[in-house]
């Protein structure tokens, strides 16, 4: 039986989920991260169900979601698995957080 989250414990997915999204020391990190490096593309592999985690898709985390929104675009998908492309500037005017800013 393949694991997922709707087969996999409640106790797992829990803790899964509180580890995932809601570490805000751990979400200002990544933002801090993606601004500093400013990664060229990023790879969701949500839809292939990669790790087993397909159900927490970028829209799921804000901060995620935000940087996705706004400097990058979805452009190609391989298998399932969506690949997204910085953009030179960013396409929103509202993102917040301290450093995203810089970003």
């Amino acid at each position: 039986m393949k694991l997922t989250f709707s087969t996999m414990s409640s106790t797992h997915a829990f803790e899964i989920w509180s580890l995932a999204s809601r570490s805000a020391e751990a979400w200002t990190m990544f933002e801090a991260d993606l601004a500093e490096r400013r990664p060229d593309f990023i790879l969701d592999t949500s839809p292939g169900d990669v790790a087993y985690y397909g159900a927490f898709t970028p829209d799921h985390f804000p901060v995620l979601a935000r940087a996705l929104r706004c400097h990058y675009r979805d452009v190609a998908t391989v298998d399932v698995n969506r690949i997204f492309k910085r953009l030179a500037m960013r396409v929103c005017d509202q993102f917040l957080g301290t450093t995203a800013q810089r970003f």
